[in-house]
């Protein structure tokens, strides 16, 4: 059996404390709550052992919340901190979650409370991930440089005037042939360069050629013998140039850097995606809607927010089982993946809701589009469950509101279907 959830509350008042934990148990968390209300016992608390998440009210008395969010940081840098609270001002929301804070929950709408903190949860876990691939990342240049030292390199030297390219094993072995199948000239060495990375290879060369730079660097990608592509960090030198400046000789080496390149694209990858789905995360999303909300602005042109919430979901965890539920998630991404545009946004707002952002899209594009995958879903069948159906909300980017006027459009539109029945798109004229 899982320990419960350690939370550690910052509120001044015990009634509302009370509250929040039996809304939380309510909703089937299992959670541990114990309440500070000043600084001291902040600190005592933050002290004495660890804990799964921080909940913190804005206003307390004798505690600055900017202190406060620093005192945490200090103590316990990895714990998410959800801001639970009466209205802060949109401006310092925002400015609070860039700075740290995992989600700011309304005390008037708790129904998210139990949403946000299983983000920030799971959010938590992702950077804890990212963290350990910094450090395999970091373990593996240190493994370049011991390589480089060690001499374990493709070795290359160009003899300019006659055109001759030389290299040893180790190279050979990147290219994955023998020594006398190496590229005997330059032309044979680009040749297997990849188209993209052809320009940026020529320009770092000339550059060295016409002593611009004194040392050759470049990162790319060259056609290994059976088919695929390998990643490779080369350097280089002019060893010798003629009286007028010309070089005669360039010696270098070649690294194989395709696990270095493998470690930053999953970095990258964690850092925008939803590891269970694959879809964008909530992060990238507001990212995302704040540069295409600027667009609509500049340029006057259409862009939609979809979102939808599974129906009934909490039934098939309940049920079924989290694995099953993790299942039916990762089938409905998989789906809308496939009857999506490339440019379209697809996103895991939290549990069991998505959110779609449509650049260049009506608001009657975006409900036909809502329709078409509402029914779609319909086609996600499991014994024992039926067809998978959702909530819709359909709402058009106004050029006078605020992204949360806009994503607060969206989520009552779901909630009057919720209410209506479920399984069906509601939409708000723009």
């Amino acid at each position: 059996m899982n320990a419960p959830l350690k939370l550690l509350v910052i509120e001044d008042d015990p009634a509302d404390f009370l509250m929040l934990i039996r809304h939380l148990r309510k909703q089937g968390m299992d959670a541990a709550g114990t309440r500070v209300a000043s600084t001291a016992e902040l600190e005592a608390a933050l002290s004495a052992g660890t804990w799964d998440a921080v909940l913190a009210d804005y206003y307390v008395p004798g505690m600055e919340f900017d202190p406060t969010l620093e005192l945490i940081r200090r103590h316990r840098p990895g714990v998410p901190i959800i801001l639970v609270s009466g209205a802060v001002g949109e401006e310092r929301a925002i400015d609070l979650l860039r700075r740290g804070v995992g989600d700011f929950v309304l005390k008037d709408h708790f129904l998210r409370l139990v949403p946000a903190i299983q983000r920030c949860l799971r959010e938590a876990t992702e950077q804890r991930a990212r963290a350990s691939a910094e450090a395999a990342l970091r373990e593996s240049e240190e493994r370049l440089r011991l390589a480089l030292d060690g001499g374990d390199l493709g070795m290359w030297d160009w003899l300019v005037t006659s055109d001759t390219l030389v290299g040893n094993a180790r190279w050979g072995r990147i290219l994955g042939c023998r020594l006398d199948q190496t590229p005997p000239n330059r032309a044979g060495w680009e040749a297997l360069v990849h188209p993209d990375d052809r320009p940026a290879l020529r320009a770092a060369f000339a550059d060295l050629i016409e002593d611009r730079r004194p040392i050759f660097r470049s990162e790319y990608r060259l056609r290994h013998q059976s088919g695929h592509w390998v990643w490779v960090s080369s350097r280089g030198k002019v060893i010798g140039r003629d009286s007028a400046g010309r070089p005669l000789r360039v010696c270098g080496t070649h690294q194989d850097i395709s696990t270095r390149k493998l470690l930053e694209e999953e970095l990258r990858r964690l850092a925008v995606t939803d590891p269970l789905t694959g879809a964008f995360n909530r992060r990238h999303l507001m990212e995302t809607m704040e540069i295409e909300a600027r667009r609509a602005r500049r340029h006057g042109r259409p862009v939609a927010l979809i979102m939808f919430d599974l129906d009934g979901f909490k039934a098939i965890n309940d049920t079924r089982g989290h694995d099953q539920g993790d299942a039916v998630l990762t089938a409905v991404a998989a789906q809308m993946r496939e009857r999506l545009r490339h440019t379209d946004i697809l996103a895991r707002w939290g549990g069991e809701e998505f959110m779609i952002l449509l650049p260049e899209t009506t608001l009657a594009q975006a409900a036909a589009l809502a329709e078409f995958l509402r029914v779609g879903l319909h086609t996600l069948t499991d014994a024992g469950i039926g067809p998978v159906t959702a909530s819709f909300g359909v709402a058009e980017y106004r050029a006078t509101e605020t992204l949360d006027q806009w994503l607060k459009r969206v989520d009552d539109l779901v909630f009057q279907v919720k209410r209506g029945g479920r399984d069906r798109v509601a939409w708000e004229a723009a």
